[in-house]
């Protein structure tokens, strides 16, 4: 938004600032939980017990590229949120 020298002075300044403090901290909450969420890694065990099912139909999503791992055969907690939304 671009505004003129005489618009500025009618503008709320503690108006924009609260609306410029709501974006910065809904950014770092993103980024956080993103942070937070993406380095952990769960077996497939884990996994098969979080959503109650069998180590066999775990492995099988794995194996039809439904749900993501890592090589190691490790599921990250971003990979279990996306199968989630995908499939709820």
């Amino acid at each position: 938004m671009i505004l003129e020298k005489e618009e500025i002075r009618s503008v709320d300044i503690k108006k924009i600032i609260g609306e410029f403090e709501n974006v910065v901290k809904r950014c770092l909450t993103e980024h956080e939980c993103t942070k937070t969420i993406s380095h952990k890694l769960l077996t497939i065990n884990q996994v098969a017990k979080r959503l109650n099912r069998g180590h066999t139909t775990i492995k099988k999503l794995i194996a039809h590229g439904v749900l993501k791992s890592t090589p190691d055969g490790r599921i990250t907690e971003i990979a279990l949120a996306e199968y989630l939304n995908n499939t709820g």
